[in-house]
């Protein structure tokens, strides 16, 4: 997909098929961010239709390099915490959360490799 067609105006809203399109992730996973709260939606005034902003691309694009890194959408809540919480996504707000998530990332990494020494030891 070419990353021009991937930029969004400042106010732009745009439904959850071109979301999908634009973001390379299925429409039923971004219902299931949007139930896990991990992203947040504009309902027209009939209330029927999903409309998404730039930040919740950012988001999501944010949510899916850390899915590649091995955080799982669960997880991702808890580091990046709800929307309303962090109502705009910028490059630099997400290189923090995402280093922060990185020292996390070693630090389970190092305690899970002290479990394994000593289970290790245990059974030798």
């Amino acid at each position: 997909m070419d990353c021009e067609a991937q930029v969004m105006e400042a106010d732009e809203l745009i439904n959850i098929r071109e979301m999908s399109e634009r973001s390379s992730v299925p429409a039923s996973t971004l219902r299931y961010y949007e139930k896990l709260g991990l992203i947040t939606s504009e309902r027209g005034a009939s209330g029927s239709h999903r409309r998404y902003s730039e930040a919740t691309f950012h988001r999501i694009t944010y949510i899916t390099l850390a899915q590649r890194a091995g955080f799982t959408p669960r997880r991702n809540r808890r580091a990046i915490g709800h929307p309303a919480e962090y109502p705009s996504a910028t490059a630099e707000g997400l290189g923090t959360a995402a280093q922060e998530m990185g020292a996390a990332h070693r630090s389970e990494h190092r305690r899970a490799q002290a479990i394994e020494d000593r289970f290790e030891t245990l059974h030798a």
